[in-house]
C-alpha cells in the first residue's frame, strides 16, 4: 500500500504520527486526482472514479475514489483524501476490500462507454505492457 502526504508544496511518503499542518488547497487536490496514476508510477487501467459516502473529496462534487486494474487484472483502489486519520484509513481499507471482490461484469458496467469499450480499452492497455506482468 502506497501512502503519500502533501507537505510544504511537495508529495512525500506519508509519515504516521505526524501532521502536515493546515488545509490543502482544493486546486492541489484536483491536480493530485488528475495525475494520480503518474504519481503512483505503476501501470494501472482506470475503470471508474466515484465519491465515497463520507464526502471527503478533492472539491465539492469531485470524485475521490478510483477503481482501477493492474496489469495482471487485479482490482486496485486509489483514494485521494484531504485528511487521513485512523477512522478514514480503516474505512478506505474496508472499501478496498469490497472493491477487490468486483467481477469482470461489475467493472465493465462501471466503465464509461460500457462493456464493449471496457474490453477494447483493457486489451489495448494490456498490449502496451511487457509480457507476464506481476500483480
Amino acid at each position: 500500500m502506497l501512502l503519500f502526504e502533501f507537505d510544504d508544496g511537495r508529495l512525500l511518503p506519508a509519515q504516521f504520527g505526524s501532521s502536515t499542518g493546515g488545509e490543502i488547497d482544493p486546486d492541489v487536490m484536483l491536480a493530485v486526482r488528475d495525475y494520480v496514476l503518474q504519481i503512483i508510477g505503476r501501470p494501472l487501467f482506470a475503470v471508474h472514479w466515484g465519491t465515497d459516502s463520507r464526502g471527503a473529496h478533492a472539491a465539492p462534487g469531485d470524485p475521490d475514489s478510483l477503481i482501477a486494474m493492474d496489469a495482471s487484472g487485479q482490482v486496485v483502489t486509489v483514494e485521494v483524501k484531504s485528511l487521513l486519520d485512523s477512522r478514514r484509513l480503516v474505512a478506505a481499507l474496508a472499501q478496498s476490500g469490497q472493491t477487490a471482490t468486483l467481477g469482470w461484469l461489475d467493472l465493465a458496467s462501471l466503465y464509461p462507454g460500457g462493456s464493449g469499450a471496457f474490453r477494447r480499452d483493457w486489451n489495448a492497455f494490456r498490449e502496451s505492457l511487457p509480457p507476464r506482468p506481476m500483480p
